[in-house]
């Protein structure tokens, strides 16, 4: 946390571990496409930010998002081109982060469902629309959008390393020198929003409870996901990055999972540190740094255990 206490051997010695890491910002930031897409971001028109998660509570919590959707704007990601509500609430923002987006050894299915998205995203935009796109990416995958007259392909920097002061790594992502681990694609969205200008952040779709659907397989040791997302139901391995012959162990799959949780502490940091109000509005969510909304109501079952006791 930002006003994490250090002592004077703590900070000497988690200097000295970071020393290649600032040896590597320094020469990131020599690079001159390094400071052509420096805040290459357009200006917050309004003051409130919706980001979409890919969380099935994003189907329940969808009157309340089209209920506020006109004063603010909007910021998808992944595959919400699919989906009927992309014509209903025209995004201003949309987000990819997941290399199976541009990987070329994915999957049959990776590859349909991501060719499906991005002709849906090209056919059915008829609103501008900015398309953030991290500088690790194939671009030329996404060149096809561009023929959209109302898209506009955003690349942003992507500069990250694991500090161990948490205070300075705070304080670049800040400065957007750094940004958050590219481990989940709403950390970018949120992150992004802040950067925009953005004085109020709420976020929608991030149930993070996909630990609860693995299983391992009792034969042959394979994981599997068996989840519900706002796309459908399924039973799938977890492969790495789209790639079929890569599967991911459980030890990995809740490595990934902990990064994730971590990036939203680092989020609710930044936002405490920033003055900017980052709310999770998600229905269902197992994220416990973000804060809620005042109005949110303990669970029920909560609700009478404290009825009895007091």
């Amino acid at each position: 946390m930002e006003n994490t206490k250090y002592s004077i051997g703590q900070l000497l010695w988690y200097l000295w571990r970071d020393i290649p890491s600032y040896v590597y910002i320094l020469i990131k930031l020599c690079s001159v496409n390094y400071w052509k897409r420096y805040r290459n971001l357009p200006a917050a028109t309004k003051d409130v930010l919706l980001v979409l998660g890919n969380g099935p509570s994003i189907k329940d919590d969808m009157p309340q998002i089209i209920e506020t959707s006109g004063d603010a704007s909007i910021y998808c990601v992944n595959h919400f081109a699919d989906s009927e509500y992309f014509e209903i609430l025209k995004p201003d923002f949309y987000g990819f982060l997941d290399p199976y987006f541009w990987e070329s050894n994915v999957g049959e299915e990776y590859e349909r469902r991501r060719s499906e998205s991005l002709r849906n995203l090209k056919e059915k935009t008829s609103w501008p629309l900015y398309v953030f796109i991290p500088d690790f990416a194939k671009i030329e995958v996404f060149n096809e959008l561009a023929n959209n007259e109302n898209i506009r392909l955003i690349v942003y920097n992507y500069l990250h390393r694991n500090l161990q002061n948490e205070w300075i790594f705070l304080r670049l992502l800040r400065k957007s020198i750094l940004m958050p681990k590219a481990i989940n694609v709403v950390h970018h969205s949120v992150f992004n929003g802040m950067m925009m200008g953005f004085n109020r952040i709420d976020v929608y779709g991030i149930d993070a409870s996909i630990y609860r659907s693995l299983e391992t397989d009792p034969i042959t040791n394979e994981v599997f996901n068996v989840h519900k997302h706002f796309y459908g139901i399924n039973r799938t391995r977890i492969h790495f990055c789209g790639d079929t012959s890569r599967c991911l162990s459980m030890e990995e799959c809740l490595g990934n999972e902990t990064s994730i949780f971590k990036g939203y502490r680092v989020l609710a940091s930044l936002s405490r540190l920033m003055r900017i109000e980052t709310v999770n509005m998600c229905s269902n969510s197992m994220v416990d740094t973000m804060p809620r909304p005042i109005a949110c109501s303990p669970l029920p079952e909560l609700a009478n255990y404290e009825s009895t006791t007091t």
